[in-house]
């Protein structure tokens, strides 16, 4: 799979945009807009349709700006949070990760694990959410917000940036997306406690009790399963309470 070439030089913001838009491309193209159900659609329509469901593989559609802005806060704060060796390396790897992309064959890449893919380490990863832990105790939570959300993207398989995206978007009230992230932390990790407990609130929050007592069991489950009593048995029993009833819990 060829893609036309890009600059080590360009911006990495712009590079991404460039790479996810030629990956779409070339997708429908392959493809050959053949889609069930879909023989009345002129055939523009076809593969624009196949373009926008590959996009929507590689990243939340709503989310797109904020992965470009947690480029450009790297790019431009990452040494006023990093050492500057740990800085120089995490530039380094978001500019040779334009260059690799390039590479990117959707049909034998599975895009779990971007950041392995393009060789971005681990150490940069973590660096990325030292930078998010750090804006968010300093309660910029709509910077942390827009790193968890690039490294969701980085590393969709890693259970901890899901679970805290989740709950960045909880501090925001944005409870639905809220859901999204713990949702897709409980399918990489079903046993992750954070994620099933705050779930029950976010149900609480969107007035959908059934399922915030379903949450609420399940996370009952874990905490007894896991002996995690000390933890979170009061932040449970606040839930339960504003549940309202006692529905043998």
């Amino acid at each position: 799979m060829t893609l036309p070439q890009i600059s080590s030089g360009l911006n990495p913001i712009n590079s991404y945009e460039q790479i996810i838009d030629a990956l779409a491309e070339e997708y429908a193209e392959e493809m050959g807009c053949d889609i069930p159900g879909s023989s009345l659609l002129p055939k523009q329509a076809k593969k624009d349709k196949l373009k926008f469901e590959f996009k929507e593989k590689v990243k939340m559609k709503e989310l797109n700006q904020r992965i470009f802005k947690a480029l450009d806060i790297l790019r431009n704060e990452g040494k006023e949070y990093l050492p500057e060796d740990l800085d120089a390396k995490l530039q380094r790897d978001l500019k040779q990760a334009a260059v690799t992309m390039k590479q990117f064959d959707y049909k034998t890449d599975r895009i779990t694990n971007f950041a392995r893919l393009l060789g971005i380490g681990e150490d940069s990863l973590e660096a990325i959410d030292s930078v998010a832990k750090v804006k968010y105790t300093d309660e910029k939570i709509d910077d942390a917000l827009s790193l968890l959300v690039f490294l969701t993207t980085l590393a969709e398989d890693n259970a901890e940036y899901w679970y805290e995206l989740g709950i960045c978007f909880q501090d925001l009230n944005q409870f639905d997306m809220a859901l999204k992230a713990y949702t897709n932390c409980l399918e990489v990790n079903p046993n992750h406690m954070g994620s099933q407990a705050f779930c029950t609130e976010c149900y609480l929050n969107l007035d959908q009790k059934n399922k915030a007592w379903d949450s609420f069991y399940k996370a009952k489950s874990l905490m007894v399963e896991q002996n995690l009593e000390q933890e979170w048995a009061e932040c449970l029993e606040s839930h339960k309470n504003l549940l309202g009833f006692d529905n043998g819990a």
